[in-house]
């Protein structure tokens, strides 16, 4: 029952710009694509994120009780981008970003403050395919995304550009 904001990350890749109808099969609407690594289509996300908040009718007093902040979940598979999306959103680097997958382990909360709003970021671990979690850290990182996505105000579904939608990729979207 919350917005959802369709991303496909890694939009430097022509392989992506020519499949890019195959991500409407989702059901969610129009793509919206960024390279957030490449700082392209950021814009655009953000004012899609200020569309839907201001559809909504978000004033402060209907911003969550706590700080009268919005909470904004990113979404997606290990290595889809979530990270460097939240960097790219700052500007500046303020979550870990390496190409191995797994490194974002728990949900880390990042504020910033928008055109005068506050907002926090929430990064979520990737969600691995049913099966693949393993015992101990994965495991408690797995059980966090659920809470993540029940506090948050919006959801944001970040694809990997270059791998196209995957089965994957539709059970996250189960999560939003």
């Amino acid at each position: 029952n919350k917005p959802i904001i369709l991303v496909t990350n890694k939009c430097d890749n022509k392989e992506l710009v020519e499949n890019e109808f195959n991500f409407y099969e989702l059901g969610f609407g129009e793509p919206i694509s960024v390279s957030a690594i490449h700082k392209m289509g950021i814009s655009q996300l953000k004012s899609k994120i200020c569309d839907h908040l201001k559809e909504l009718k978000f004033e402060k007093e209907k911003i969550s009780k706590k700080k009268d902040l919005t909470n904004i979940c990113i979404l997606g598979k290990p290595n889809a981008g979530k990270s460097s999306l939240i960097n790219a959103l700052f500007g500046s680097q303020k979550i870990i970003v390496s190409a191995i997958p797994g490194t974002t382990r728990d949900s880390t909360d990042t504020e910033i403050t928008y055109n005068g709003k506050k907002y926090n970021l929430i990064d979520t671990a990737g969600i691995k395919r049913p099966g693949r979690t393993k015992g101990g850290i994965e495991k408690f990182s797995a059980l966090r995304i659920p809470r993540a996505v029940e506090k948050s105000d919006v959801v944001v579904l970040l694809i990997d550009g270059n791998a196209g939608i995957v089965s994957q990729d539709c059970h996250i979207a189960e999560y939003a």
